[in-house]
């Protein structure tokens, strides 16, 4: 077939794309075309933290909940550190959505109970039943949530033993993209308290705001907003 060649200042324009404000696209790539537009970065907190954490909390759970990927790379440093991730045998191991289980994975680790959606800890404890009851130790952020998450999984006899392992730090964004976006994707409540204070008039903007999870849609609707809840 033959080649096209267009000269000149003057194309026709894509598809309008989806602010992505995470930090980590690749779960979400069938919402794109993404501008990747980080509005946070994560922190693990000083290694000898977090193992003091896993040598206090360890003995006292029957398993791990996991509320990201990036908690599953936060605790197996820190098992690497003290010894490998065989001292996790014997413990129940669960994750809040699909991408926090192939995490595991991708460390030999099988998830003995997964949420199937982005729904995180509510979708979780639909997969749950009674032989899941007990003490779970929750390697959380500085910005979960954690009297919701409680609260949510209590019911269930899950009680939650939560521990500092990273932190949602926020990263000084940048004048908006110029390239046209009709929708921004939020992946927490911490992106869109970050979005909205660093974009104030983007409160009045006519865009499609999508949400991961429960708490991230309630962040939006504080603010007048209509968030549309992804669900994979």
């Amino acid at each position: 077939s033959p080649a096209v060649f267009l000269i000149g200042p003057k194309a026709s324009p894509g598809p309008a794309a989806t602010l992505f404000t995470g930090t980590d696209p690749d779960h979400f790539l069938k919402h794109g075309p993404l501008l990747h537009w980080p509005l946070i970065k994560l922190e693990a907190l000083p290694l000898a933290e977090r193992v003091a954490h896993l040598q206090r909390l360890r003995p006292a759970v029957r398993g791990v909940i996991f509320p990201s990927r990036f908690a599953v790379q936060s605790v197996v440093e820190a098992l690497l550190a003290e010894s490998d991730v065989r001292s996790l045998a014997g413990l129940t191991l669960l994750a809040v959505g699909p991408a926090t289980a192939d995490e595991l994975a991708r460390h030999g680790l099988r998830a003995d109970g997964a949420a199937d959606n982005l729904y995180g800890v509510r979708a979780l404890r639909e997969k749950l039943g009674a032989e899941f009851a007990g003490r779970y130790l929750y390697p959380c952020s500085d910005a979960a949530p954690q009297q919701e998450r409680q609260d949510a999984l209590r019911g269930h006899g899950i009680e939650l033993a939560s521990a500092l392992f990273y932190r949602n730090v926020a990263c000084p964004p940048p004048a908006l993209p110029q390239r046209p976006f009709d929708r921004v994707l939020f992946t927490s409540s911490s992106t869109v308290r970050v979005y909205f204070d660093a974009y104030p008039r983007e409160l009045q903007s006519a865009r499609t705001w999508l949400a991961v999870g429960p708490s991230t849609a309630k962040a939006l609707e504080e603010r007048n907003l209509e968030p549309e809840i992804i669900e994979s």
